[in-house]
């Protein structure tokens, strides 16, 4: 005869060694001669935790105290299966009453942890976690715990030590790795973050969520290929996984593969109709287009299915994380006026607030309170434009100036700035956290540089979050955004009658609306033989992403490679997509004789560039969305650019800049004069020489120029009175 005590002991060896179904026979076994046996109804309890039966083990374990209440090890165990329940307070409970009998019991300390950090009790978590290593000092599942209770807490830097703590002791503790990754991926630390992923697909490789982050990582860093990979490798072990089809969409989209983008999107939708993907599949525009007639009707489509969205009551709890950009970027490159177009796309996001009230009192402050905005005040085109107006408007000391930076990449160039303003505050890339922020701040002012690079500051600036809220030309287009009070610009870059091209009110500095510090030259510039170009060929160089290319620039493309038999044409590939392979497709239908002559250049580093353009004889500016700070560089280097205005700023900076030089004679009033103009300075030496002396004669007017700061500041000042 076997005795129920050893059937429990050999129970229990099956329920270590994973074999459950054998484990819960001998309980059964027992419960059959005894249905009240304490030990074994909680041994079925604790093995229905193991199977994720959590309801059940509640059921089990709290039949066993009801034959023995005075166990420490059950309500442990019934606290553990509570608080997987989401039942926190029930489990605080039980741990509770576990430790009122077991003042040293290791689970107790380390389930009643993670209940209290499920109610947002960070310090008592955290509190209760240290209670448990006390007991079990080399524990890595509670170091585990404790970094999640920092990284809830955003305190990444003790999180990141809790997870390396972790494992140490256990280096495959799989969880520990992923959590790490996530954490050292919000702190903007991606390689390492990578290494993460990477080694917890090591540990687990058919965990799809591994994948799909890892994807994440790879597309923020712009290697497409790679995450269109990972993704893939998601879907391929979890079908369903509707975030992996809709950022394998995204990675799609910015390769240059629209209509498979078009095609996964819309797999997305069909597994989680959201209201995002919606939106997305309704508005979703192609950067590189085959013609004006295909503009026509994409922007007949986009208008068409704009109005129908209009018709319902479109609701997102956050549309930066529903829907991320939300897909008008690019209409600003198709040539036509986007303010009718803008305010109706302003208008599905009508659920968002049009103010909140701050959760305190405005701070007295004699000084006006002015804040800029934006993710890309770092080493990019953005933080070229307006870090040093910012700078400069906080030396004056006439304003209280805060630099608000979105996300938590950081360089010199942004700390420089954030350094000399009197308050830096990074902003959480969520939308309500951040909104709240900024609403406290009781601001006068606050500055959007550039709306439509990102989602963050679009979807804020719904929100009156000042007295006064500006655009300026970061991105260089309408709002349409009701709450956007001013759009910054010049007078030196608007045509006639361009307040009908804003929905907000037009301002006109004198300046260019923008600052620019002088660049640097490289001390020994490379030649054409260095950078592997021809040296017989006249050089003409289009130094712009691809995007710029508008259909109306092949004709004159081909025009030049025409009348001068001698030219070649440099363009650029983005190393991050394959337009060009679209754009070279559109080429061999609108210029087929002129392909021999146009070549495709990698993405040069900053050196380089500059030294092409002290190399290159004529820089040609694109069409209806010209140079921007790339005008500013090429002028410093000498080199000539031959542009035609177009009819909105997005095309005119580089006639400002000519404007400000008073120098026109790179400018052409027509198609045909524009191209007059690059084939004389292709093929008259002489003149060309003469036209490059006259540029850096003239360029130091562009170049760290404060009258556009003595501009803004009475413009502030004006404003808010």
């Amino acid at each position: 005869m076997t005795f129920p005590g050893e059937i429990l002991i050999e129970a229990r060896k099956h329920q270590r060694t994973g074999r459950f179904d054998r484990c819960e026979t001998l309980c059964r076994e027992i419960l059959s001669a005894d249905p009240s046996h304490p030990d074994a109804l909680h041994l079925l309890g604790m093995l229905s935790i193991q199977r994720g039966r959590n309801e059940e083990a509640v059921h089990f374990i709290e039949r066993a105290l009801g034959q023995n209440k005075n166990s420490a090890e059950y309500y442990a165990n019934l606290a553990v299966a509570l608080q997987n329940l989401g039942r926190d307070e029930e489990s605080i409970s039980a741990a509770l009453q576990a430790l009122s009998l077991n003042p040293r019991n290791f689970s107790a300390y380390n389930t009643m942890g993670n209940a209290l950090k499920g109610q947002g009790r960070w310090e008592e978590a955290s509190e209760s976690f240290h209670k448990a290593l006390s007991i079990k000092p080399e524990s890595p599942e509670v170091y585990f715990n404790l970094g999640n209770v920092f990284a809830e807490q955003e305190k990444f830097d003790r999180a990141v030590e809790c997870y390396r703590r972790a494992l140490t002791i256990k280096p495959d503790l799989q969880r520990a790795h992923f959590h790490l990754g996530q954490v050292l991926k919000k702190m903007s630390r991606l390689d390492e973050a990578i290494t993460c992923y990477q080694r917890t697909l090591e540990i687990e490789p058919d965990f799809p969520e591994g994948y799909f982050m890892l994807g994440n990582l790879y597309q923020d860093q712009g290697r497409l290929q790679e995450s269109i990979e990972c993704y893939e490798k998601a879907i391929g072990l979890k079908p369903d996984h509707a975030e992996a089809h809709k950022n394998l969409g995204t990675a799609l989209y910015e390769l240059g593969r629209f209509d498979e983008a078009l095609l996964t999107y819309e797999e997305a939708f069909r597994i989680k109709p959201t209201t995002g993907l919606r939106i997305k599949l309704a508005t979703l525009l192609p950067p590189i287009v085959d013609s004006v007639e295909s503009i026509e009707a994409i922007r007949r489509k986009f208008s068409e299915n704009v109005n129908e969205l209009l018709k319902e009551e479109i609701v997102m709890d956050d549309p930066v994380k529903e829907l991320g950009n939300p897909n008008f970027f690019y209409l600003a490159y198709y040539g036509q006026n986007d303010r009718d177009l803008m305010t109706r796309l302003a208008k599905l996001y009508r659920f968002l607030p049009e103010q909140i009230n701050p959760s305190r009192p405005r701070r007295i402050s004699q000084k006006r309170r002015i804040g800029f905005i934006s993710r890309f005040f770092y080493n990019h085109s953005i933080g070229t434009f307006f870090n040093p107006i910012i700078e400069s408007l906080s030396r004056q000391g006439d304003f209280e100036v805060t630099l608000f930076s979105v996300g938590a990449r950081t360089d010199e160039t942004l700390l420089k700035t954030a350094a000399a303003c009197d308050h830096h505050m990074p902003l959480p890339v969520d939308l309500s956290k951040a909104r709240q922020l900024l609403s406290e701040q009781s601001l006068d002012v606050l500055v959007y540089t550039d709306i439509g690079m990102e989602p963050l500051t679009y979807f804020l600036a719904f929100t009156r979050l000042a007295r006064v809220q500006c655009a300026m030309i970061g991105h260089l287009m309408t709002t349409g955004i009701p709450n956007m009070d001013y759009f910054i610009s010049s007078e030196l870059v608007e045509p006639e009658g361009a307040q009908d091209h804003y929905s907000e009110t037009l301002v006109q500095l004198k300046s260019m609306p923008c600052y620019m510090r002088r660049p640097s030259l490289p001390l020994r510039p490379k030649s054409r033989r260095d950078l592997g170009l021809p040296e017989d060929r006249i050089l003409y160089v289009v130094p712009m992403r691809l995007h710029k290319i508008h259909p109306d620039f092949d004709p004159v493309i081909a025009e030049i490679l025409r009348r001068n038999p001698g030219g070649e044409v440099l363009l650029f590939k983005d190393p991050r997509n394959l337009w060009h392979e679209r754009l070279s497709k559109r080429f061999c239908k609108t210029l087929p004789d002129g392909l021999g002559r146009i070549r495709f250049l990698p993405w040069l580093n900053e050196d380089d560039f500059k030294s092409l353009m002290i190399a290159a004889d004529v820089v040609l500016d694109t069409f209806h969305y010209g140079g921007g700070v790339t005008s500013y560089i090429i002028l410093a280097t000498g080199a000539p650019i031959v542009t035609w205005p177009g009819r909105y700023l997005r095309g005119r900076l580089t006639l400002g800049c000519y404007r400000k030089m008073e120098m026109m004679d790179c400018v052409g009033e027509s198609q045909k004069e524009y191209v007059d103009v690059a084939i004389r300075l292709g093929t008259d030496r002489s003149y060309r020489e003469s036209i490059k002396e006259k540029i850096l004669e003239k360029n130091a007017t562009l170049y760290d120029d404060e009258g556009v700061v003595r501009e803004l500041s009475h413009f502030f000042k004006e404003v808010t009175r």
